[in-house]
């Protein structure tokens, strides 16, 4: 049997975006499982469900300008940012969007 894995890394990069915030990403690829589109007038939102580390994850396309389908391969952005606040304490996010160079 040939495994075959549903996603891969392209590149990771950390930097510093601004004092007491800093960010992290890597660019990976993974097969679409559901798409999420709506129009509303001129107004467009689109979505991929995907697999990333063993979890499904939403990927947004912030400009709605893409048109995957189910089982087309998207390129994204696994987005780590940490903000540090007052008293020490930290928020620490995660984010996933489409990057423009995905393919099918």
């Amino acid at each position: 049997m040939l495994a075959i894995p549903v996603s891969a890394v392209l590149a990771a990069e950390s930097v510093n975006v601004a004092p007491g915030i800093t960010s992290s990403y890597e660019v990976v690829e993974s097969p679409v499982l559901k798409v999420f589109a709506v129009k509303d007038g001129k107004h467009s939102f689109v979505a991929y469900l995907v697999k990333w580390k063993n979890s499904e994850v939403i990927v947004s396309d912030a400009l709605a300008e893409s048109n995957f389908k189910v089982g087309d391969k998207i390129s994204f952005l696994a987005q780590k940012t940490t903000v540090e606040k007052k008293g020490g304490s930290t928020v620490d996010s995660l984010s996933f969007t489409l990057t423009r160079h995905a393919t099918k």
